[in-house]
């Protein structure tokens, strides 16, 4: 950035440009800061010189070779920017501060010099110049050679002259060496008076004038060439006259004046570097100051009050002054004032005195005090001065309270009555009319040229600035230029500027502006008149514009901006009156008048040669009464000539006129585009908004426009239509005339047109002819218009054609035949206000898409001109925003678009970067051919990226070279949309959201110097920098003070969303289904017509003609919808609004919509007239900008007739408006009565300068002073919002104030006659959304929110809602719930078998009711809520803290939600019965939160019995428990807890006596105890169970949770062994899913819980019942679930009529899941049992005492044998002795014999034991659970089977069923089901012994191999449960019984597989001694049954002891 100082003529950076915009330009002087400063340096005489620093620069040094890369360009030249500023606002700072301490140094030097940052002033009087540039030179400071100011030197710009007095001038005015100078100031210079203070910068100042200046030239002044401080009105009319005086080629002004009262003849303004003639009424605190001071040394008499005499004569030309001192005490004095009885006494006030004195003077217009005397208070009335009194005498009392400060200043004149003008009018609604003289500056004859502005003047608001300035406001002044010539001024000709605002009602001024007879010529620009704030102000302007050419202008007309002020009325107003002017040959000609209401005529003008790039004569903002007649507009070149666009209604008029009449307007033309094409959208009269317009009488022909007319007056209903009668056209053809206009026919919701009668010729008065024509068919080719006949589009293979807004009026009949395809050109839609028949069928259905971009065919209107294309000509009515920026417009998703703003110079970038807060890095020196990317103004950051589509919004300020974030919560979606397109993304659905920024930190902003100020968007801007700022109430503040962001602060999220994928240009409008008028003829719902849509397909909706509006929308009618299909639109898909009949959404499927898939509002309100309503407004209700047959409140029917009922609504758009609508009952009889049905006004308070956004009603007619104000209803007003407001009389009034906000904001209301007499309701209707699949939406699938005194009953059942919502970042998605509920006084809803997966949220359920007969009962069941984002599954709150609603939630199912910061199920005061709910594998704040109810006491009314919550996850790192409670009355029971990853399972919320608030009974209650008991906690020890509870034990003030009883174990919890939430069915568990799916979706459900769907064979009785059990209502005989079956090995099978069948597999069907049950064998449980302890300490202390016999028996059978050896030995070797011999042969032979026949026959039973010894029994603990030692832990902790040795005895099992010789339920060759314990070859069937019979050994085997050759292959598996993280499987139940192997047998594990961690155990019996088989556990052997309990050692111990 770089600007021109031309006093120096150098080109100087800037990079804080802010302080100097408006100074840098001329000379430093300008700068309030270096007026004090010369002030302060006039003091010091003349003997002063100036030193100026010489190298203490304030810029950075850049080194020359760097000069090529620094450049600029200004006025076509290159300039090298040698240095580089600091800044402004920070290089002064730094010179200060060094100069000071420099100077500091030495006294004598700071007592002789002045400093002003680098000039330093020297009074030579004290210390000469050359010793000061020596001291600062000791410090490095090199100074300039000194320069005398009385040679000429310049101090900030002014030079010190010395001159001569060469002649004089006037009484007080000479001319110094040729130059005027007023006398006062001149005697101030001669006597070097140091007291004396000028800081004026004029060259000739008239501090108070009565003068006449006459042939006196001001020229080449530093500043202005003439300036007037004050103004004595009441001198003679010869004097403050000036006559040839020329002021020419000064720096500032030509001639500036603070006061009004001038008049100059014959003068010439020109070549001044400001305005030629400046008015600025305001006088600084030291400007006042200086003027009492020159007061008190004039020569006039003056008055010291109170001291004076009470008594005042007053002679004519001898003024008095009246000067009030203050007072030390309390005063109340009177003052007499009288003159000659032929004068009267003129009073003006110089100054107020202080702003904080609180004495007061009273002026009473009489000679005495009485109460009804006319008096002027100087507080109250200051701008009504100055006053003339009506006689010779008056009365001044002067009041002072206490010890109070003095300054204010009366002047009194006696002046002859005849001086006096006569009474002028005033605006203050006090009084009429004050007597006086009007202040006014006039021009005659005179010329003002070459000037930057030829005439400029600021008026303000209020009299007191906020620094103190004292604005000169009056009642009434004027600015009158007569005859006079203002030509080639470089900007306007005339600038009326209000730079402040008013924050309280004042007295109005009335300003007025006259021209007359003035030549405007070559001018940069007109007339223009320009408000910093429209909104605040208590100024009113006339504008009176007669018989002046304006021509050859830059800008040329007259651009009128009209402040809102806060007082007005019919009578005092705005007035704009141009008559006979001409306006020619200007470029950029534009005729504006915008603001507030204002009284406009423009006549008799002649427009003719001009250009335009918008309308010509335009007006706009709020209603005005206009009229537009007698005008000329020939040959110009203006896309519209004539545009009325009113967006606000006045309250002080009811029905404002507005007429366009006997005007000639042809032979114009549209300006040309690129390639010489015609504008499509151009028009010569177009109206929109608001106000009704009559276009009558005009001549409107041979005009190049596109259309002659366009009516775009907004109406709600039929009724309506704009007078055009009388107007020539160009043609005598109704049809003709028909196709140059665009109304209701062309786009509903605009006025149609009567065009009938027209003239046939081309004058104004010329004949006339009727169109007699009757409607036709309609052209098939063309559909387009009204439909008032029945009408049938049969099947054909092309497409019909829909040009323009199709309408079935209320009398006709559209029919589809199946197969018809509709193609609707882009905005256009089919609105149907009688009947619509459109029924398709499933193989040719019904298509509504749109058009084809076939560029065929022409369209209704017009032939296309040469080169246009298609698409282009049919957006050309696609009109936005109410009536704005075309629909082509909308959609720029394009790249190339986005303003990169890049200077290349290579291939190479550099950009700006760096965080927020910060400055960016210096431009670096970059190599050559690198190239300098500048930074995007706009980006949207998230942390570590900030070139996404999406983030917190930040602005770049070039100044400080900073990212800025953006922390306004009133930026709108309007302000959004403008951002995504500046960024080149999609603009068509954005998204705005508030939250704090968790990357910044305390420090993150405090480097942020300047903050961005609130801007609003109309969102046709194409950059941020292009919208205004908002009208807050306070200042504009160049570093945004009062905007400053906190780090904590929510800051503003945009998310641009991604390419949508339909183009928003050719996106068509839908169909709407709406009453014809606001109320129909009186008649019951069901006899309304009743429209049909089955299988009909919307594709492509949701744009009507620029504004986002529902693919299907039905207002106040229940069409049949059915079998539809809406696809991409790009608003909400299907919508209703307050049916009054039933309406079921059947067999729909909505996909792809930018909004809610299924919206629907019910809108029934009350039929009971009691002062308070029975419901509560709700807040967020979804309805389109345009809502046929709802009233707006900016409706242009201003007032309305009410029968019965209207409904009145507004939605928000980001721009303020003031509406009124006034209700007149019917035959004005019944009184009205006013109630609100939603109410979500947008919050201002942190504007509080601003009025607030508000509605009022009165009683009566607003306008008539007589009405009544009811009630005023703002953002606070929330009590209020729920009262019945009645009338006493027949007409209700309401205005609306609104200023701008977000689009979710709004109202809608009830206005109904008394007493009630319908309300268009029945109580049996109900709605009915089922059987749908609604999926892929952003804003949710369904909203439902109702108001009334009741609701209908609502059924969702067997819906498929699933993607709806998208998460955007952290916490912000787009829509909170996918189906959300804001429900009141609705008796029943059923939420049933319903799918909710993938979406952001689940069910979101508020509910309120008056009284217990109204209260809800919803019934939620049998859902499956899985995978949830973001928000919670379940939710489910009462509004009220009373027990009436009633939720009742039963058999669904809620896993794999994801919603880490909040919990995934909430109830909040509602009654609750919570039960038979499976709640597993979730993430959540807390996985479920129960608040009851306070205050109220009830045993129990929250009740959650038999739930499973197991393996959840809570994220709360301070409290992570699963279930939170927050009050008493809850039970829980039955329940399974088990989430072994949260450190709690329960805990309740820390809330105290004194939070609470609660009286010694309340906090009884409060103490009472939680019931818990009953459950099973996954432990059976109470320490380990109170650990995992958080209550009054761990904390005080905590509830106190009672567990006790509770389980030791979860046997009587759970079906067996199957996990909880699961069934077992025969041998397998089971779980029901009850939503539906498809058949690939319903297995990868299963397969995701690590289960699988089941092959069914046989037991189908079972199965019925099992699922009957689970879904009531079971129909095994039409009911289909999914299942599957063995023989059915491609495509999908279902379960029907207890077989399996195949079928589709797109069906959406429930399912079954499958998986074996789950065991968990603790190896250490017999520890715990001491009779097995005791058993086995017996059995071992037998084995050791076995032991030692069996060593002593070794021992000793040893011992034995070596005897027996040496006695055989010895009988052998006593051969002598053969008696001895014989003897002991013989003995020795019979024990011989007898052991072997022992030994032989213990052989032989030894054999027999060994050949019949059973097989080994695989045997284990009985399944009783009192005796089985085997514990299942549902926890599921991954076991291995605990195997026992099979010396161990077991008891034998139970015997199986007598059925089991059957076949199992699951097939076990199946692939999809887990494995099972079965063998792996045939079937084993039960032996008639009671064993299984051998079987042959497999060959192969998938597990283990588990046989040898005599035993059966058997496989034992271990299946894996589902789970998906954290998940602890458990152990099939069945697995527990596995009997005792030997320890040699192998083990194979289970191979290692991801999200599986079952066990998988085989069991390999190979090692066992042949002839031993194994059996299945519990069965015992073919031979020996009873020695099942037999060890295999018993035998051959048997043998042994027979042998020994």
């Amino acid at each position: 950035m770089a600007v021109v100082q031309l006093n120096k003529q150098k080109v100087r950076p800037v990079m804080d440009f802010r302080e100097m915009n408006t100074h840098v330009d001329t000379f430093t002087a300008d700068a309030d800061v270096c007026n004090e400063k010369l002030r302060e340096w006039r003091k010091l005489g003349r003997d002063v010189a100036l030193l100026d620093l010489n190298k203490a620069y304030l810029q950075i040094h850049v080194e020359k070779e760097m000069w090529p890369y620094q450049t600029v360009i200004v006025g076509g030249v290159r300039y090298c920017l040698t240095r580089m500023g600091f800044g402004l606002s920070v290089s002064p700072c730094v010179m200060k501060s060094v100069l000071d301490l420099v100077v500091s140094q030495d006294s004598d030097v700071q007592r002789a010099v002045s400093t002003y940052i680098d000039d330093v002033l020297v009074d030579e009087a004290v210390l000469p110049a050359e010793k000061v540039a020596e001291h600062l030179k000791r410090f490095g400071l090199e100074c300039k050679p000194a320069v005398k100011l009385k040679d000429g030197g310049r101090a900030l710009g002014l030079r010190y002259e010395q001159g001569v007095v060469t002649r004089t001038l006037s009484e007080q005015a000479v001319e110094v060496n040729g130059v005027p100078r007023h006398v006062r100031e001149l005697r101030h210079r001669l006597q070097q008076d140091h007291e004396a203070e000028d800081d004026s910068d004029s060259t000739l100042r008239l501090d108070f004038n009565h003068h006449v200046l006459e042939h006196v030239t001001l020229s080449d002044n530093d500043g202005d060439g003439l300036g007037i401080m004050y103004s004595d009105i009441y001198k003679i009319d010869d004097v403050n006259h000036f006559k040839h005086v020329e002021s020419r080629y000064n720096r500032g002004h030509g001639i500036s004046m603070r006061t009004a009262w001038l008049d100059m003849t014959d003068c010439r303004l020109m070549g001044n570097q400001q305005s030629g003639l400046h008015y600025e009424p305001s006088l600084s605190r030291s400007e006042q100051r200086e003027l009492v001071r020159w007061i008190a040394e004039a020569p006039e008499r003056k008055l010291l009050l109170p001291s004076a005499d009470s008594n005042i004569v007053l002679k004519q030309d001898e003024p008095v002054y009246l000067i009030t001192m203050g007072a030390e005490r309390a005063t109340d004095k009177v003052f007499n004032i009288r003159t000659a009885r032929e004068n009267v006494i003129g009073i003006q006030v110089l100054n107020p005195g202080a702003e904080e004195s609180t004495e007061d003077v009273h002026v009473y217009d009489y000679y005495k005090i009485q109460p009804d005397v006319e008096v002027w208070q100087l507080r109250r009335d200051f701008l009504a001065f100055p006053v003339s009194s009506s006689s010779y005498q008056v009365v001044i009392r002067y009041l002072a309270p206490g010890r109070t400060r003095g300054g204010a200043v009366l002047l009194l004149t006696a002046v002859r009555r005849s001086d006096v003008l006569n009474e002028r009018p005033t605006s203050l609604l006090r009084r009429m009319v004050i007597p006086g003289r009007t202040p006014r500056i006039r021009l005659f004859k005179s010329t003002v040229e070459n000037n930057r502005r030829g005439i400029s003047a600021h008026f303000y608001d209020r009299y007191r600035g906020d620094l103190h300035e004292l604005r000169l406001r009056r009642s009434n002044q004027s600015i009158e230029v007569c005859d006079c010539t203002i030509t080639g001024n470089r900007e306007q000709a005339v600038l009326l500027r209000s730079p402040l605002r008013e924050v309280t009602s004042s007295n109005i001024s009335e300003v007025t502006v006259i021209v007359n007879r003035t030549t405007i010529d070559g001018n940069g620009a007109g007339l223009q008149q320009i408000s910093n704030n429209l909104w605040l102000s208590n100024n009113l302007f006339h504008w009176v514009l007669h018989n002046n050419t304006i021509s050859s202008s830059g800008r040329g007309g007259v651009e009128l901006s009209l402040p809102y002020v806060w007082q007005y009325n019919e009578n005092f107003t705005h007035s704009i009156y141009i008559s006979d002017n001409a306006f020619r040959h200007n470029s950029e000609l534009r005729l504006s008048v915008s603001g507030h209401f204002s009284r406009v005529q423009l006549s008799g003008n002649s427009l003719t040669d001009n250009t335009a790039a918008g309308p010509m004569i335009a007006i706009s903002g709020m209603e005005k009464e206009f009229l537009i007649t007698d005008n000329t507009i020939r040959n110009n070149r203006a896309p519209t000539v004539v545009n009325i666009h009113s967006d606000s209604q006045t309250a002080v008029i009811g029905n404002v006129s507005a007429e366009v009449t006997r005007n000639v307007i042809r032979d114009n033309s549209p300006p040309l585009t690129s390639g010489e094409e015609v504008d499509l959208a151009s028009y010569v009269v177009a109206v929109r908004g608001v106000q009704p317009v009559n276009v009558t009488d005009n001549v409107l022909a041979t005009n190049g426009m596109r259309y002659v007319l366009l009516a775009g007056s907004r109406v709600s209903g039929l009724g309506t239509a704009m007078d055009a009668r009388r107007n020539w056209w160009g043609t005598r053809e109704p049809t003709e005339i028909r196709r140059l206009i665009v109304d209701f026919d062309d786009r509903a919701g605009y006025v149609p047109v009567t065009f009938s009668p027209f003239l046939t010729q081309s004058y104004v008065g010329a004949p006339q002819q009727q169109d007699r024509g009757s409607d036709g068919p309609m052209d098939l080719d063309r559909l387009c218009g009204r439909l008032t006949q029945n009408l049938t589009l049969r099947y054909r293979p092309e497409p019909y054609l829909v040009w323009s807004d199709l309408t079935v009026m209320p009398t006709s009949t559209l029919h589809l035949e199946p197969g018809v395809i509709l193609e609707f050109h882009p905005g256009v839609g089919l609105l149907v206000l009688g009947r619509l028949m459109a029924i398709g069928n499933e193989e040719r259905r019904i298509v509504m898409r749109p058009v084809s971009l076939r560029g065929d065919g022409e369209g209704r209107k017009r032939s296309l001109p040469p080169g246009v294309t298609r698409l282009r000509a049919s957006s050309e009515v696609l009109e936005n925003r109410r009536g704005g920026r075309s629909s082509r417009d909308l959609s720029r998703n394009s790249r190339a678009e986005r303003d990169t703003r890049e200077v290349a110079l290579g291939e190479a970038e550099e950009q700006y970067g760096g965080p927020v807060g910060q400055t960016a890095p210096e431009w670096r020196s970059p190599p050559p051919g690198a190239a300098i990317r500048q930074p995007l103004p706009v980006r949207l950051c998230t942390p570590g990226n900030c070139t996404g589509s999406s983030g917190f919004l930040e602005l770049f300020n070039r100044t400080t070279r900073q990212w800025v974030p953006v922390c306004d919560r009133h930026f709108s979606d309007r302000n959004a949309e403008v951002v995504c397109r500046q960024l080149g993304l999609s603009d068509v659905h954005v998204h705005v959201a508030l939250g704090q920024r968790t990357e910044f930190t305390e420090l993150t902003l405090r480097w942020v110097t300047s903050w961005s100020e609130p801007i609003q968007c109309s969102g046709e801007e194409r950059r941020l920098g292009d919208c205004h700022l908002r009208q807050t109430g306070r200042e504009p503040d160049p570093t945004g003070a009062p905007y400053v962001c906190d780090w904590l602060d929510p800051f503003v999220f945009v998310d641009c969303g991604s390419p949508v994928p339909v183009e928003a240009a050719r996106a068509w409008g839908g169909i709407r289904f709406s009453p014809g008028r606001l109320e129909e003829a009186l008649r019951r719902p069901e006899d309304a017509p009743l429209s049909v849509m089955r299988y009909v397909d919307v594709v492509g909706a949701g744009r009507q003609h620029g504004l986002p509006s529902p693919a299907v929308l039905s207002v106040r009618r229940a069409p049949d919808v059915q079998h539809i299909r809406v696809t991409d639109s790009l608003d909400d898909g299907v919508a209703a609004v307050s049916p009054e009949q039933s309406m079921e959404l059947l067999y729909l499927s909505v996909s792809g919509s930018l909004g809610v898939g299924v919206s629907m509002a019910m809108l029934t309100g009350e039929a009971r007239s009691a002062g308070h309503s029975s419901f509560v407004p709700v807040q967020n209700v979804t309805l389109p900008y345009s809502v046929f047959g709802m009233l707006d409140v900016c409706d242009s029917v201003k007032e309305v007739v009410v029968r019965e009922r209207v409904l009145l609504h507004y939605r928000y758009d980001d721009r303020p408006v003031d509406c009124v609508k006034i209700f007149k009952s019917a035959a004005e009889v019944k009184t009205l009565g006013f109630r609100l049905l939603q109410f979500n006004l947008a919050n201002s308070s942190d504007f509080p300068d601003l009025a607030p956004d508000s509605i009022r009603l009165f009683d009566g007619d607003i306008w008539n002073v007589t009405s009544i104000l009811m009630s005023e209803l703002t953002y606070a007003s929330v009590a209020d919002s729920v009262l019945f407001h009645t009338t006493n009389e027949t007409t209700l009034s309401v205005q609306w104030h609104s200023s701008g906000g977000h689009s979710r904001h709004g109202f809608i209301a009830e206005v109904v006659t008394l007493p009630v007499s319908s309300i268009g309701f029945s109580r049996e209707v109900m709605h009915n959304i089922s059987f749908s699949e609604i999926y892929d939406n952003e804003g949710g699938a369904v909203t439902y929110v109702g108001a009334g005194e009741i609701n209908p009953t609502v059924t969702m059942e067997w819906n498929r809602i699933t993607g709806n919502g998208r998460h955007m970042y952290g916490n912000f998605s787009t829509a909170s719930a996918a189906v959300s509920m804001d429900v009141q006084n609705m008796q029943y809803l059923y939420f049933t078998n319903n799918l909710l997966r993938y979406n952001q949220g689940g069910l979101r359920l508020l509910a309120d009711s008056s009284g217990l007969a109204t209260a809800l009962k919803a019934h939620i069941s049998h859902n499956l809520f899985s995978d949830t984002r973001q928000h919670p599954s379940l939710l489910v709150e009462g509004r009220r803290t009373s027990p009436y609603q009633e939720a009742i939630v039963y058999y669904n199912y809620i896993t794999r939600a994801d919603c880490f910061y909040r919990e995934v199920i909430e109830f909040s005061q509602v009654v609750t019965n919570f039960t038979h709910n499976l709640i597993y594998n979730n993430n959540g704040f807390h996985t479920m939160k129960v608040t009851g109810f306070e205050r109220v006491h009830l045993p129990i009314y929250q009740s959650f019995v038999r739930n499973s919550f197991y393996e959840n996850y809570a994220t709360d790192e301070d409290n992570r428990t699963t279930i939170l409670v927050s009050s008493a009355g809850q039970r829980y029971a039955e329940n399974v807890l088990v989430n072994e990853d949260n450190d709690y399972e329960m805990a309740t919320i820390n809330r105290t006596q004194e939070e609470l608030k609660m009286s010694n009974y309340r906090y009884e209650i409060w103490k009472t105890p939680l019931d818990a008991r009953s459950n099973w906690w996954g432990y059976n020890e109470t320490r380990a169970i109170q650990g995992r509870i958080k209550d009054k034990l761990d904390f005080h003030g905590l509830l106190r949770i009672d567990f006790s009883q509770f389980h030791m174990n979860n046997f009587s919890l759970l079906s067996d062994k199957c996990p909880p939430g699961w069934t077992l069915v025969d041998t397998t568990c089971f779980i029901y899913v009850p939503a539906p799916m498809t058949f690939a979706e319903a297995k990868q459900f299963c397969q995701g819980d690590n289960a699988s769907m089941p092959y069914l064979q046989r037991h189908t009785g079972e199965l019925i019942g099992f699922i009957r059990g689970q879904q009531p209502f079971y129909n095994w005989r039409l009911d289909r679930v999914w299942m599957q079956h063995l023989d059915i090995v491609q495509g999908c099978s279902f379960f029907v009529q207890q077989r399996v069948v195949s079928g589709p597999c797109d069906l959406h069907l429930p399912f079954l899941c499958e998986m074996d049950p789950m065991v968990y064998a603790d190896p250490l449980s017999w520890f715990r049992d001491p009779a097995v302890i005791g058993v086995i300490a017996g059995a071992s202390i037998a084995l050791l005492v076995l032991i030692i016999l069996l060593m002593l028996w070794a021992f000793k059978s040893r011992h034995r044998r070596s005897e027996k050896l040496m006695r055989r030995r010895s009988v052998r070797s006593s051969a002598r002795s053969t008696r001895s011999l014989v003897a002991a042969s013989r003995s020795g032979s019979a024990s011989d014999v007898s052991s072997v026949r022992r030994t032989k026959q213990a052989m032989s039973q030894g054999s027999d034991v060994a050949s019949s010894a059973g097989p080994v029994v695989l045997t284990s603990a009985g399944t009783d659970e009192e005796s089985s030692t085997a514990e299942y832990d549902s926890r599921f902790t991954p076991q291995r089977t605990a195997f026992q040795h099979p010396s161990l005895d077991t008891p034998p099992p139970s015997e199986p069923d007598s059925d089991s010789d059957s076949a199992p339920l699951s097939d076990p060759d199946s692939t999809d089901s887990p494995p099972r314990f079965e063998p792996a070859a045939a079937p084993v069937s039960r032996h008639p012994a009671g064993g299984y019979p051998r079987q042959p050994v497999s060959e192969t085997s998938t597990e283990s191999e588990c046989a040898d050759s005599g035993s059966g292959n058997y496989t034992a598996v271990l299946p894996p449960y589902g789970r998906s993280r954290r998940q602890t499987p458990g152990v099939d139940p069945v697995y527990q019984n596995i009997g005792p192997v030997y320890e040699n047998m192998s083990e194979v594990r289970r191979p290692a597989s991801p999200g599986s961690r079952g066990v998988h155990a085989a069991v390999s019996m190979g090692h066992l001694p042949r002839g031993m088989s194994v059996y299945a556990a519990g069965a015992p052997g073919p031979d020996e049954p009873f020695l099942q309990g037999r060890t295999r050692s018993q035998p051959m111990l048997d043998f042994l002891e027979t042998a020994i």
